[in-house]
């Protein structure tokens, strides 16, 4: 019979600090990753490839669909290789770059439920006030992914929340929320952080245009914290 149209491409070998301790390893995956491009293309099925906010440079935010890309991250320089494949190669294709996404689970890792779990087990948190995120539910990302993926429009699409926090201001929100103390949350400036490769301060996107299209639209961020502190207990 006639096989699937359409193909989500959704690999990853890690985190930030993944890709920089293991180049080879990302650079042999992201390899592989064009490899399937080429296959899903001759067989002529439409790729839509999640890459990231990562792929901009984090001086200024507000990065739209045709800003211009400047990675300063291997996880970020990896993720605009795969971009520019597809940018390169392909005639029909769906580039889907999103926000910082967390989950409901706890344990899960994600942005906010890294952030409870902790708190929860009475850690202090050291937060970046320097760095800003856009906080975006899994629910509103699986939804838009699907919304432009089966779409009929070619291009680059943004995927992210409009509200924006800082690292510390989300702590501490959180925080709030699991009724804790604030001495929990520790406000420190990116510098003051011990990571693998500097991070980027702003890499927030602004999603407007892609929002409009495809009628997306995304969760109040203080409603989500209200649903995942019930999962505490709180």
């Amino acid at each position: 019979g006639k096989g699937p149209g359409l193909a989500i491409i959704a690999v990853g070998a890690g985190g930030v600090d993944h890709y920089r301790a293991h180049p080879a390893e990302a650079a042999a995956l992201n390899a592989g990753i064009m490899r399937l491009l080429s296959l899903l293309r001759d067989r002529g099925i439409v790729p839509a490839l999640l890459s990231s906010d990562y792929v901009f440079e984090g001086i200024s935010g507000g990065y739209r669909e045709d800003s211009p890309a400047a990675p300063t991250t291997e996880y970020g320089r990896r993720k605009r290789e795969l971009e520019e494949w597809v940018l390169d190669n392909l005639r029909d294709y769906r580039i889907i770059r999103l926000g910082k996404v967390y989950g409901y689970t706890p344990g899960d890792g994600t942005l906010l439920t890294d952030i409870f779990d902790r708190l929860s087990r009475g850690e202090v948190f050291r937060a970046a006030a320097d760095q800003l995120v856009a906080p975006t539910s899994v629910r509103d990302a699986a939804r838009g992914i699907l919304a432009i993926a089966l779409g009929a429009e070619s291009g680059v699409f943004h995927v992210s929340s409009p509200e924006v926090r800082s690292r510390y201001d989300l702590a501490a929100a959180v925080c709030r929320a699991l009724g804790r103390g604030p001495e929990l949350v520790e406000r420190v400036r990116l510098e003051d952080l011990s990571f693998g490769e500097r991070r980027p301060a702003d890499t927030t996107m602004n999603a407007d245009a892609t929002s409009a299209r495809f009628g997306l639209s995304y969760r109040p961020l203080g409603t989500e914290l209200a649903a995942i502190s019930a999962l505490y207990g709180r």
